[in-house]
């Protein structure tokens, strides 16, 4: 009497393997061993399975890939973004066969990857790098390149937790306004009620500003690109109102803060910025604590984490929650209003 499982028949004492897949018929002997031959089964139609897959998915090659990626990020992201992508994905060459087929990649390639580069850089390059390629091969995902990102199996190197973002206190802004001057006070001004990222400043122009309903409009255009490449909108306070009106009386045209010569002020801000710093002896600091305390400070006055994310621009609320730690301290109070 021949004994049989699904796909699986005993001849004798010998387990044999009949299977039909995608209407061709494979036939084997395996092992004596029922078990065995069950594992043998399975193996089988899990390679059968990566098979049709690999067959399936468009061919195209590792550098091809990364060409097509890139142009497709030129579009779509910002110039840092974009920078630090072409600085990803040539380390990523250089370790990879440009030629070999996209769909050979492994994990185990991103696994001695991780290795030897943590040799050479810190953790914090890794883990960026590690998320370029991640995103890389989601997008060959989508594109139907892959059937499945080998970097899912992949972890990023484990960091310590970050320390809690710089801001500067009330007493710091009254000393910084107070020995700043001119156009430098004016943007300062502008950075602290607004949150702004210094690109986002920089390219501010007139056409974004709605004194009348009293909202900036922050939004990608030609030669700019938000972060998150939607638009925001900023309310306008009456301190950022004066500012602004005052302005529109130098003229309301093109960017409202440039240069002399009515150029982009990016390159020189930053050095403008950390000279008032020194003067009233705030060390370690930079133009992004501005946005840091904007949104520190909202927190602090009872601004929920959702709007507060969203007058930043943050596409992720999890970016938002480095400001949560000052939120209990002045909500102490809050339950307290309850009355049942």
């Amino acid at each position: 009497m021949k004994r049989q499982y699904k796909n699986l028949y005993k001849r004798g004492r010998v387990w044999y393997i009949d299977l039909t897949f995608q209407g061709k018929r494979y036939r084997r002997r395996t092992s004596r061993d029922a078990r065995l031959a069950q594992l043998e089964l399975a193996r089988l139609e899990r390679e059968l399975e990566r098979r049709s897959l690999d067959l399936a998915v468009e061919r195209i090659s590792v550098q091809n890939f990364v060409d097509k990626y890139f142009e497709y990020s030129k579009a779509n992201k910002t110039p840092t973004t974009i920078y630090n992508e072409r600085l990803h994905l040539k380390q990523f060459l250089k370790f990879s066969d440009p030629a070999s087929p996209l769909s050979n990649l492994k994990p185990e390639h991103f696994e001695r990857y991780k290795a030897e580069r943590l040799r050479k850089v810190s953790p914090v390059t890794l883990n960026r790098e590690l998320t370029t390629f991640r995103s890389m091969l989601n997008r060959a995902k989508e594109w139907g390149y892959l059937f499945k990102n080998p970097m899912d199996a992949i972890k990023r190197i484990p960091m310590p937790e970050k320390n809690p973002p710089r801001f500067l206190s009330k007493e710091e802004i009254k000393k910084l306004l107070q020995v700043s001057s001119g156009k430098l006070r004016d943007i300062i001004i502008t950075f602290l009620n607004t949150g702004l990222r210094r690109s986002e400043l920089c390219h501010l122009e007139w056409g974004n500003i709605d004194l009348t309903r009293g909202i900036i409009t922050v939004q990608s255009k030609t030669g700019f690109r938000t972060k998150s490449h939607k638009p925001r909108y900023i309310p306008i306070n009456s301190e950022l109102r004066k500012v602004l009106e005052r302005k529109t009386k130098e003229g309301n045209s093109g960017y409202i803060f440039t240069t002399k010569d009515g150029k982009l002020i990016k390159n020189n801000l930053l050095r403008d910025i950390q000279k008032v710093y020194k003067k009233v002896g705030i060390e370690n600091a930079d133009i992004h604590d501005l946005r840091h305390t904007f949104a520190s400070h909202l927190v602090m006055a009872g601004v929920d984490l959702a709007t507060v994310r969203e007058l930043l621009g943050h596409s992720d609320i999890k970016t938002t929650m480095i400001y949560a730690h000052l939120a209990p301290e002045h909500l102490k109070g809050a339950t307290e209003k309850l009355r049942f």
